[in-house]
């Protein structure tokens, strides 16, 4: 799937899950964010719940992303400069994704890295919440904050299942998606400053200066291996 703008120009661009048969034989029971990219429909047919987190236009009324609303609309009403923004999942869905989980199955809950939202904090309250009445099922909850967001956890997600699937062991598919949170490194380019300002990430000074100059900040993230968005380096064009 490729994101393009009114200019052409390409904006995103996202593997599609071929798989249509829905997966009831996995060893073990998944959650992921809505913001990995996943559908509802994708994530039935690879085995997975997919849990909403919701988005406001402009102070509207909350929508839930990838159910009601998708990437190339926030991105539009980005460019329109209107006020775009973003809602954890609660910790009410949470808990009631891990009530209607099965009894007998570890749950392997993939969250947005902590540093970004506060995903990860209410699943562990959930978490807490389901051990008060149901603690053997609590036990098998296993929450891995995964340090990064969207297209790389997708793709943490599929080979989990894929592992699930081959008859990988719990501790091997946990210890794979260890591996991945502490050693992956993303780089991020940034072509305008303004939603970064809007989001009250860089200052407005700083925004200013740096789109009259036609500077691009280059960001790198988990560079220290603690899910970090830093400063990597200033370029002048796309190329």
């Amino acid at each position: 799937m490729v994101y393009i703008d009114h200019e052409g120009l390409i904006r995103g661009a996202y593997a599609q899950i071929e798989e249509i048969e829905t997966k009831i034989d996995l060893l073990n029971h998944y959650i992921i964010n809505a913001i990995s990219e996943i559908t509802p429909e994708e994530g039935q047919a690879i085995g997975t719940d997919v849990l909403p987190f919701t988005i406001t236009i402009d102070d509207g009324s909350r929508r839930n992303y990838n159910e009601e609303m998708f990437f190339p609309e926030v991105y539009e009403n980005l460019m329109l400069d209107k006020s775009v923004c973003s809602f954890p999942v609660t910790v009410e869905s949470f808990l009631n994704a891990f009530r209607k989980a099965p009894e007998d199955k570890p749950i392997i809950v993939l969250v947005v890295s902590k540093r970004y939202s506060e995903g990860f904090n209410n699943a562990i309250k959930a978490k807490k919440l389901l051990a008060k009445e149901n603690p053997d099922k609590a036990k098998n909850v296993l929450i891995v904050d995964s340090k990064t967001t969207d297209p790389l956890m997708k793709l943490m997600m599929k080979n989990a299942i894929s592992m699930d699937e081959e008859g990988k062991s719990l501790e091997e598919i946990i210890n794979y998606l260890n591996w991945v949170r502490e050693k992956h490194i993303s780089y991020i380019y940034i072509d305008s400053l303004t939603a970064l300002r809007k989001s009250e990430c860089v200052r407005r000074v700083t925004t200013f200066f740096g789109n009259l100059l036609g500077l691009k900040p280059v960001i790198i993230e988990n560079m220290n291996n603690n899910g970090d968005l830093k400063a990597f380096k200033t370029v002048r064009s796309k190329e």
